[in-house]
């Protein structure tokens, strides 16, 4: 009679609670209908010596488990009739988001998706942010706000090529020519014509963030900063590959080779390759030690 009860109680929790698929395809998270009460209204209880969910699932599902023409519970907590056309192996967590993505009519904001996720379909916020933050065809428009499934761009190889064959026209038309030692995403393309000559993405606009996705990929060009919006080509005449030569660089040619911290804190906020301080995964290097208040190239400091 239990097994019965718990049988009919998971058939109610997959025919009619919000599934992460079509509804053909629907696969359920069971510990989220835990938490919201619904197997217990359906009469099927957790026994009172349980001391997580989890555990109440596992005793709940261990009837029913072998029954081929019902659940896959291979995935629990997610579970799905067996019916379903796609099977539970194929729905992944990243396979599920790039799904939503895909089916959405256009770009999504993060708050969207973190409802969806978190707050309606139960899934754990770090299994969420862990899926949102490595696939690679879930790609910011606005960083933090707002992101796009890469098809809905028509990206390709082609598009990227043509990426980096328009970043090298501003290398040597803006860059080299006058004698920089990188370029700004934003003033050197954005704020300028070069924004007419990137990739056609359809109905959006490119932005800042967009091109720091792309061009992550990219081995011609490297991008610098904390926030990755200072670009450099490589190799180019002045050894800059790093943020750490691009600093060195800075200390040799504007300081002689030292400066005050808050001097060089200064000047690396002007050119935005960090936002306000110093920080911790830029000191020290084989090229520049921090000491006290200063920064001293370190072959300065073998000379003395």
């Amino acid at each position: 009679m239990r097994s019965l009860l718990i049988l009919i109680a998971l058939l109610f929790t997959c025919y009619f609670l919000p599934g992460d698929g079509t509804e053909e395809n629907a696969l359920h998270n069971v510990t989220k209908a835990f938490n919201d009460g619904f197997l217990e209204d359906q009469g099927a209880p957790c026994p009172i010596e349980t001391q997580t969910e989890d555990r109440c699932f596992e005793l709940l599902l261990k009837p029913i488990e072998d029954e081929e023409e019902e659940f896959d519970c291979g995935h629990y907590p997610y579970i799905q009739l067996r019916t379903a056309l796609t099977t539970i192996h194929d729905l992944t967590p990243k396979n599920i988001m790039e799904q939503f993505f895909l089916s959405a009519p256009g770009s999504l904001f993060r708050d969207e998706v973190v409802h969806e996720f978190i707050n309606k379909r139960g899934w754990k916020q770090n299994t969420f942010y862990n899926v949102f933050a490595t696939s690679d065809n879930i790609v910011p428009l606005i960083s933090q706000s707002e992101y796009v499934h890469v098809n809905k761009l028509d990206w390709n190889q082609g598009k990227f090529n043509e990426l980096e064959r328009m970043m090298d026209r501003v290398w040597e038309q803006l860059i080299v020519s006058q004698g920089r030692l990188f370029g700004s995403l934003y003033q050197d393309i954005i704020e300028t014509d070069f924004m007419y000559q990137l990739p056609d993405i359809g109905e959006y606009i490119w932005t800042e963030d967009l091109i720091i996705a792309f061009m992550a990929e990219s081995n011609t060009f490297r991008l610098l900063g904390t926030k990755k919006r200072l670009f450099v080509k490589i190799p180019n005449h002045n050894s800059i590959e790093t943020e750490f030569d691009l600093i060195a660089y800075l200390i040799r040619t504007e300081h002689n080779g030292a400066a005050k911290l808050k001097i060089i804190e200064k000047r690396l906020s002007q050119i935005d390759l960090i936002s306000n301080y110093f920080p911790k995964s830029y000191e020290p290097t084989e090229l520049y030690q921090i000491i006290n208040d200063e920064i001293v190239l370190s072959d300065l400091l073998e000379g003395s």
